[in-house]
């Protein structure tokens, strides 16, 4: 048999093992009570994520609606605002002394080389900010109204418009991403064959700024007044406007209003279409040579004003002169140089004593000119010798001799 100590005792460890498996088991219920508070929370958290996140969406959504439907205001007003910015700069313009740029000529007069120095350091100073909508193009044409200016701008790379130029390049530069400049020096005409000349094609890079100093060569007039703008030139050739009379008739009628040709300043803007192909023939169109014709004179073939004949009271007359008497020469070099004298109103049958003279001439082998002799009609008649000089004789008096010939 066992001892029953032993078995009490194991009985004693066996109730503390009971004893300690409880309390692991209460600790054990604590920890799990608290999870499920901790996941309570994190339920509650995800459902509070939840909406929140749900009423974020929901106002992306709004804004972007609302976004979508006021866009075209937005851009109406800020194409405004920037509109009345230029508008202002142009307003202070106005609104300065007009003395105030007496100064700055003085000291350019004074100082011969500032004008150099100016234009050095003009690269450098800070110009007005552009901010233009990509893809827009607008085509200003306008008429050089002194050649003197004009060649100051090709030389200097900067232009000074007129009042109502400087206005619309000022909001065209604003909006534009590019805007072209055409100079001409034409008028209108009938027949567009006999317009002038296309005198240049720049491209602005810079609007109408007071920060430009005003060039010397607009001398004391309006323009002294305005603002310059910076320009870069594609095209400083002149171009002959009847190699391309119909896209010149396409300029004129895309014009507002025939004013332009005739007037100064003349300044316009054309349409897109006609100012891109305007500006696709000037960049590559060779420049304007004058054309000289010579034609040397034909002795058979007189000029037609000389014979006709011409009354200073009674104006043009209907009767014709009858061709020239022409003495044969040994040398046919100097037929170019055959001279044909003047005639009168009136044809008079010629004279005994002009007949004489004429059958008594003799061409002399060393002459220098062709001989031509013509009856004036009036009693007299009249040439020229080979010494070139000019002999008259009246209606009954005796014929040169040869010698004095």
């Amino acid at each position: 048999m066992s001892d029953p100590l032993k078995i009490k005792k194991e009985i004693a460890d066996l109730h503390n093992q009971l004893n300690r498996t409880k309390q692991e088991e209460g600790n054990l219920n604590r920890e799990i009570s608290k999870a499920e508070e901790k996941l309570a929370k994190l339920f509650t958290s995800r459902k509070s994520v939840t909406r929140t996140r749900t009423k974020l969406e929901n106002g992306i959504e709004r804004l972007k609606a609302d976004l979508d439907r006021f866009a075209p205001e937005a851009v109406a007003a800020s194409e405004l605002a920037e509109q009345l910015d230029s508008l202002s700069i142009v307003k202070e313009q106005e609104k300065r002394p007009r003395n105030h740029r007496r100064s700055d000529r003085r000291e350019r007069s004074r100082s011969p080389g500032a004008r150099d120095v100016e234009i050095r350091k003009r690269s450098r100073s800070p110009l007005p900010a552009r901010k233009p909508r990509a893809g827009t193009t607008a085509y200003f044409i306008t008429k050089s109204e002194d050649e003197r200016m004009l060649q100051g701008a090709k030389d200097d790379n900067v232009w000074v418009e007129c009042r109502r130029g400087e206005r619309e390049l000022t909001v065209a530069c604003a909006n534009c991403e590019s805007v072209y400049l055409i100079f001409h020096n034409s008028t209108k005409t009938e027949t567009f064959e006999k317009l002038k000349t296309f005198e240049g094609l720049a491209l602005l890079e810079t609007a109408p700024s007071q920060k430009l100093r005003i060039p010397n060569w607009t001398g004391v007039g309006r323009r002294a007044k305005l603002m310059p703008m910076r320009i870069k030139w594609i095209n400083k050739n002149k171009v002959n406007m009847a190699d391309n009379v119909d896209l010149v008739k396409d300029l004129a009628a895309s014009l507002p209003s025939d004013t332009h040709w005739n007037s100064l300043p003349g300044f316009d803007q054309t349409d897109e279409r006609t100012g891109s192909r305007l500006i696709n023939w000037l960049r590559d169109a060779p420049p304007y040579q004058p054309k000289v014709v010579y034609t040397e004179p034909n002795p058979d073939h007189p000029p037609e004003a000389m014979n006709k004949e011409t009354d200073m009271n009674d104006g043009p007359s209907s009767v014709t002169h009858p061709p020239a008497i022409t003495l044969p020469h040994s040398s046919s070099a100097f037929h170019s140089t055959s001279m044909f004298l003047p005639v009168v109103p009136a044809f008079r049958p010629p004279t005994a004593a002009f007949q004489a003279a004429a059958e008594a001439v003799q061409p002399s082998p060393t002459a220098d000119t062709h001989i031509t002799i013509e009856d004036s009609g009036a009693g007299s008649s009249t040439w020229m010798n080979g010494k070139g000089k000019m002999i008259e004789e009246a209606g009954n008096e005796a014929a040169t001799s040869n010698d004095e010939i």
